[in-house]
């Protein structure tokens, strides 16, 4: 098919062909790459990534549990706690370890075999030979089955009992562990249930051997050796041949052997029972183990380079053993000592021994146990700027080693290597597992209630002479990965991508129609090519100068320019600019030869518009639709200001709260019988303690009528006046008391307003999820419409007195801008002043002497006119601002007009009407835009002059939620509406003024 060319015009020839194709590929490429470079960097963004793939929960912290010996492995000791007594005036001391009683032997074995006996044969027994045990258990698998079927948690409790009852048969704890931990179906669950029922009935051992295998408590397990003890030493008393008892003890590492006459009537009764006799010896006996010397390693330091970890137990330091045992006795102390004081009496020893074995030249040897194998490490002593990093402390029982991550929440308030002793109200045990504890730490099920975005830790610090103190509570923040939804609207938006997806679309298919060999789209084409290469040079230039000082443009000049550094910072860009410079001059070059078409002068205007326009769009993106497109999401979101919490998306909740609105039909309250029946004179006195009450914190009465208060409710009540059945009460303040709705305050409504409806003793009461954020609007509305109409008249006024001709016209031209000219803030608090409802008010002492008022008036009391008064001051400052906005319109009115109409026969009154108004309507419609805008937004009167929380504006109450309260998210909905009602007012104004448009 023949092309028909435009005048001028002509076939591409094969080679410019293959450079149109090669400049539309360019230009599809660059589209592609636009939308694909908007996703690269949603997904290589710190938070996004965070979101989709958080490193960690809770509040930051590794758990690992440390293990410095097993105390199964740990030959228990016979220690003897000795008081005064018999036994102490004989030599025996606390810490002794017993080995014999004469022929006796007390090993640990031996006297656990005798307590295991005695605790056989004790009441425990018999009360487990009831039948009521057997019935007790399966009762507890009833209960237990049907808190599963409701999807309860067993309580530790029933667990505890069941686990006690049951213990000792085969596969006991497989039973338990099913019906703490798994889910199990009504089938699974009648068969577990009948596998447990067909256990205890035919396979339970006999009650004795339960009652052998149950585990004793610790106190009951003190008590049975502390009986058996005194027992076999009575008893050695009582049989011995000889005159004495030989007692065989270690201390110190020695074997002792005292010899212990046997006591006279005098020092001790022999026929006394066993308590009081043990009582008189003065004994007592715990079974203690030995503990270890565990390392504390520091991360980053010497020890930590050469291998040493947390939790090795020390064995040796070049070649010369060292057992927490060896030093006991090397200082002579006995095992009576608790964990702490062990520790702090040993540690100058543990710190000299550090001291010494780096004292030579050669590294220390340092020889430690770990995970059953002895390991070898050669320490070097540290150099100059390194750390030893290396503690030795006394430990007995694992504990669980917190060490925080790096930037996390933990690490600003706990150490690393801190023991983790509980989290929120769980207490940590040694017996618990890693993975548990971890678990606990990690907390990564995060509800959106605020006070799940804390953990409250307790833990132990190392102390300086390496051993473990309590330390207080913390409150730890949690780090808790951001919603990906809020991640990507708060860096990204919703503008931006869509302009950056939208400019993608529209120059792939700009680069498309360039095969067409369309006229229009090469110049658009000639368009996107020259301010890409004006972007290129931007950021480039920009880029050469932030490598070059460094990463910040702002240490610029406070160090040596890189400027290596800088010239490859701009490689890249340079790479691009080159082809893409390349095509928009072969694009120029071909554009007025092989490309045809006509172009209209409407859209060569449209496109050079769009070419100018486009540094101002990206500005006004910028400065105005980003600031308002980040409010518009944070009002979806429960942010906090300042807060260490992520916000979360919680959509309209916070415009349903504050536009839930409901209406309520109430009564007044009537008087009860009580206040039917009551006596005048004990009224009075009622009303004359409400009266003072309200004056206390109202002040709405000057010094001398408050001193004569009696008598102001006398004039008020009367001393005959009773109460009607029907007669409706007053508060404090002489407004109706209306009756509460209960149901719709269970709801969470709270009253805003009550109107009275007339001709009848009922109101429309108006409640709100936010009452205040209603008393708000109400507010500022009567503050907007009563304000800018009587601004609009008094501006409308001055106008046309100043527009006249008179003499001083330019004087009081300049003294009517005063008002405005004077801050809000200060000018309320002059008025402030002014309006004081004593006798240093001004305003009060003015209209007293007028004889206007008849004593002094609170103006801005919650009883007084408040609202009239901060009108009145607000009228007072911007009218000028009306008028000089008004005066600017009347100026642009011909004179000739009037003076047509003059001859017509108009009066000044029909001019106004007929001349005045109309030519003045599109004025009028900014100034009331201007200052409706302002209106609605009141704030500085509302915060100086009134409360905020009981008269507030919507400003007032939107200032208050953000800094008062920090809830940046409600706040911003706050703010959308006010923009939102800003808008309706604009729309009205400029729909219903009528504002003439032109096209």
């Amino acid at each position: 098919m023949a092309v028909e060319l435009s005048p001028g015009k002509r076939l591409p020839t094969p080679n410019e062909r293959i450079h149109i194709w090669l400049i539309s590929a360019l230009l599809v490429i660059l589209g592609i790459a636009l939308i694909f470079y908007q996703g690269y960097l949603i997904f290589t963004n710190d938070e996004v990534a965070e979101a989709l793939d958080p490193t960690f929960v809770g509040m930051g912290a590794t758990i690992e549990k440390i293990e410095p010996f097993n105390p199964e492995d740990a030959q228990p000791q016979v220690v003897l706690l000795v008081e005064d007594g018999f036994l102490a005036e004989q030599g025996i001391l606390t810490g002794d370890v017993l080995l014999r009683v004469n022929d006796t032997a007390f090993d640990f074995e031996t006297l656990e075999e005798q307590v295991n006996e005695r605790l056989v044969q004790n009441e425990r027994r018999s009360r487990l030979e009831n039948e009521l045990a057997r019935n007790a258990t399966l009762t507890l698998l009833s209960s237990i089955r049907e808190k599963l079927q409701n999807n309860e948690l067993v309580p530790n409790a029933d667990v505890a009992q069941l686990e006690a009852l049951i213990s000792g048969y085969p596969d006991s704890d497989a039973i338990i562990t099913g019906i703490r931990f798994y889910t199990v179906t009504d089938e699974e669950l009648a068969q577990l249930e009948a596998q447990i029922r067909a256990d205890i009935e035919a396979s339970l051992p006999s009650l004795d051997e339960i009652a052998e295998n149950l585990k004793p408590s610790r106190e009951q397990l003190e008590a049975a050796r502390q009986e058996v003890l005194a027992e076999t030493i009575i008893n050695a008393f009582l049989t011995a041949d000889a005159p004495i008892v030989r007692f065989e003890i270690e201390r110190a590492g020695e074997i002792l052997t005292i010899d212990v006459p046997t006591p006279t009537s005098g020092q001790f009764e022999l026929d006394l029972p066993i308590a009081s006799n043990a009582e008189q010896l003065g004994l007592d006996v715990r079974v203690r183990r030995f503990p270890e010397l565990v390392l504390n390693v520091a991360e980053d330091s010497v020890a930590a380079q050469v291998g040493l970890r947390n939790g090795d137990i020390l064995v040796s330091i070049n070649d010369m053993p060292y057992s927490a045992k060896q030093l006991m006795i090397e200082n002579d102390l006995t095992l009576a000592l608790s964990e702490q004081e062990l520790g702090e009496t040993l540690q100058p020893t543990l710190q000299t021994l550090l001291n010494g074995a780096f004292a030579a030249d050669a590294p220390a040897v340092i020889e430690v146990f770990r995970k059953g194998e002895t390991i070898r490490y050669e320490v070097p002593a540290p150099s100059e700027g390194q750390v030893l990093g290396l503690r030795i402390f006394v430990a007995e029982v694992p504990y669980f080693q917190i060490d925080p991550l790096p930037n996390s929440p933990a690490s600003a308030d706990i150490d690393p290597g801190s023991a983790l002793t509980q989290v929120d109200d769980t207490i940590i045990l040694p017996t618990m597992s890693e993975e548990f504890v971890q678990d606990l730490a990690n907390d990564d099920d995060v509800p959106l209630s605020e006070e799940d975005f804390r953990i409250q830790v307790s833990y132990k610090e190392l102390n300086a002479r390496g051993g473990f103190e309590e330390a207080t509570g913390r409150r730890v923040n949690k780090q808790v990965p951001p919603e990906f939804l809020m991640a990507y609207l708060f860096n990204f938006g919703i503008f931006v991508p869509i302009i950056l997806v939208a400019l993608g679309i529209f120059i792939i298919v700009i680069g498309i129609r360039l095969l067409s060999l369309n006229l229009i789209s090469a110049r658009w084409a000639g368009v996107i090519f020259l301010w890409l290469l004006v972007g290129l040079i931007v950021v480039s230039i920009r880029e050469f100068y932030v490598t070059g000082a460094g990463g910040s443009l702002r240490a610029l000049g406070s160090q040596s320019f890189k400027l290596g550094d800088a010239l490859l910072s701009i490689v890249p860009f340079v790479v691009l600019f080159i082809p893409t410079a390349i095509a928009f001059w072969r694009l120029n070059h071909l554009m007025n030869v092989v490309f045809h078409g006509e172009e209209t002068l409407t859209s060569r205007n449209t496109r050079f518009a769009w070419s100018l326009l486009i540094p101002t769009l990206a500005a006004l993106i910028l400065v105005a639709a980003r600031p308002l497109e980040q409010t518009f999401i944070a009002s979806l979101t429960d942010d906090r200001l300042a807060s260490a919490q992520p916000a979360r998306f919680v959509g309209l909740e916070n415009y349903q709260k504050l536009l839930s609105l409901t209406f309520d039909v109430v009564d007044c309250k009537k008087p009860t019988p009580e206040q039917l029946v009551q006596d005048p004179l004990s009224r009075s006195e009622s009303n004359f303690v409400r009266l003072l009450e309200a004056l206390r914190f109202n002040r709405t009465l000057p010094p001398d009528v408050r001193e004569d208060a009696a008598d102001r409710i006398a004039l008020i009540v009367g001393d005959e006046e009773t109460l009607s059945p029907d007669e409706c009460l007053k508060t404090g303040d002489g407004s109706t008391d209306w009756e509460l709705s209960e149901d719709l305050v269970k709801q969470g409504y709270r009253e805003a307003t009550v109107i009275a409806l007339p001709f009848s003793q009922r109101g429309l009461r108006i409640l709100g999820k936010d009452a205040i954020f209603l008393k708000g609007i109400f507010n500022t509305l009567q503050f907007t419409i009563i304000s800018v109409t009587l601004e609009l008249v008094l501006g409308m006024i001055i106008a046309l007195v100043v527009n006249t001709k008179f003499s001083g016209r330019g004087v009081m031209r300049t003294a009517m801008l005063v008002p405005w000219a004077i801050p809000t803030v200060v000018g309320a608090t002059l008025w402030g002043v002014i309006m004081r409802d004593n006798q240093s008010g001004i305003l009060n002492v003015l209209l007293n002497d007028l004889g206007l008022i008849d004593g002094n008036k609170a103006w801005l009391s919650t009883v007084g006119p408040w609202l009239t008064s901060v009108i009145a001051i607000d009228v007072w400052k911007t009218s000028p601002f009306m008028a000089l906005l008004l005066l600017a319109g009347l100026q642009t009115i011909p004179s000739d007009i009037y003076e047509a109409a003059s001859v017509d026969g108009a009066s000044k009154l029909r001019q106004f009407f007929s001349i005045t108004l109309p030519l003045l309507r599109p004025t009028i419609a900014v100034a009331l835009v201007f200052r409706t805008l302002d209106a609605l937004r009141v704030f500085d009167l509302f915060q100086v002059l009134l409360d905020p929380t009981s008269r507030p504006s919507m400003a007032t109450h939107n200032y208050n939620q953000l800094i008062a309260q920090q809830q940046s998210g409600y706040a911003s909905a706050i703010g959308v509406l006010i923009f939102m009602l800003i808008l309706i007012f604009t729309v009205m104004y400029v729909r219903f003024v009528g504002i003439e448009q032109e096209g």
